[in-house]
């Protein structure tokens, strides 16, 4: 079963690798992000291995995150907007939580 299938079928997520990609981030980058709980991955333990997992959900986070990151806004802030459900880019030379 591919990675798609497994996904759809429910039985597993994005490995760091695929979401790397698919987001355009690097892994010590989305280590970071997960580090500062801008994302919460599901964690599979295997042995001595950890192994993060991202849903869909993760991946549209990482996407729109990465995009405000890109125009300039900083990463609390970038996940804090995106949290939010705010459709608008904001733009960082505004003052916090006004849309441009």
């Amino acid at each position: 079963m591919n990675a798609r299938a497994q996904r759809d079928a429910g039985t597993t997520g994005y490995s760091v690798r695929e979401i790397c990609r698919l987001v355009g981030i690097s892994a010590r980058q989305l280590g970071y992000w997960r580090l500062i709980g801008a994302v919460a991955p599901r964690v599979e333990r295997h042995g001595a291995k950890t192994f993060y997992r991202y849903t869909d959900k993760d991946l549209r986070l990482l996407r729109e995150v990465a995009r405000l990151t890109a125009l300039g806004l900083p990463i609390s802030k970038a996940v804090e907007w995106v949290r939010s459900g705010r459709s608008a880019a904001p733009d960082p030379a505004a003052p916090a939580g006004e849309p441009r």
